[in-house]
């Protein structure tokens, strides 16, 4: 019986998936040098691959997953290739920290001896990668590469929070796009609101309005890359009070205006 996918993260994610395959007879494949600015992963089922990284050539076999970082010339050699497996890239959000690997080779290898990455392979062996199921399961893919790292900040994050905070927290996942008082959240968790605001704020390091807009402006990020609505829609529908407002924070938040966000 195959093991559950945990649900480890809400909609809003701190990495985008910048491309995605899996292959049942042969792994793509890319026999010219290149770089990119996002990570790259590739997970064997079998076979075996060799990969050029900053002229130097490395074997992966079987169960072995290969993390290329980003800005590392590399490239896959076609001749031997016969291998079945998952091939992804993926790169932080402009709003988040860049994701920190320690090696200076430009790449890591993780022998999946124990069946970490088994129950991701299975389910995506048999689905459509480009449906909403696909994306969420590479998503769940990529924390478990962040955590089998130990690089998994992103969704431990609530580990470091106390139990209120994380209640709000939710709460705020669900309802940022609607008007949010302090005095109902203070309730929620029995709390005086002077006391939930300092508290708040010494355990996120925002106020909760500060909060609010990030996850409404996480939200616009994705609704941008990801869909064609205009961006008076995407005000609407991530709570801000008029486009004008949107583009405002936005650009304060991100350097940028959101249609050249989305030209990216």
């Amino acid at each position: 019986m195959a093991r559950k996918i945990p649900h480890a993260f809400s909609q809003l994610l701190p990495f985008e998936l910048v491309q995605s395959s899996v292959s049942t007879v042969n792994m793509p494949i890319s026999e010219e040098n290149h770089t990119h600015d996002a990570i790259e992963v590739i997970y064997l089922v079998n076979g075996s691959a060799s990969v050029t990284i900053n002229q130097e050539t490395k074997r992966i076999k079987s169960h072995q997953l290969l993390l290329i970082l980003a800005n590392n010339q590399h490239a896959v050699f076609k001749h031997i290739m016969n291998a079945r497996g998952l091939y992804f890239s993926f790169k932080t959000l402009p709003m988040y920290p860049a994701i920190e690997f320690e090696s200076e080779e430009g790449f890591l290898i993780y022998h999946d001896r124990l069946g970490d990455f088994q129950p991701y392979v299975e389910l995506l062996l048999q689905s459509d990668v480009d449906s909403l199921a696909g994306k969420y399961l590479f998503n769940s893919f990529i924390y478990k590469v962040l955590e089998c790292f130990q690089l998994d900040d992103f969704s431990r994050q609530a580990i470091d929070s106390s139990p209120k905070i994380e209640q709000i927290k939710e709460q705020l996942g669900f309802y940022y796009k609607d008007t949010v008082h302090l005095e109902d959240l203070a309730k929620l968790v029995n709390l005086s609101p002077s006391y939930l605001s300092r508290l708040f704020h010494k355990e996120t390091g925002e106020t909760i309005t500060e909060y609010i807009r990030g996850l409404r402006l996480k939200h616009a990020c994705s609704l941008l890359k990801e869909t064609n609505l205009t961006i008076n829609e995407i005000a609407r529908e991530t709570g801000f009070q008029s486009s004008h407002n949107f583009s405002q924070q936005f650009s304060k938040q991100f350097g940028q205006t959101p249609n050249q966000f989305r030209k990216q």
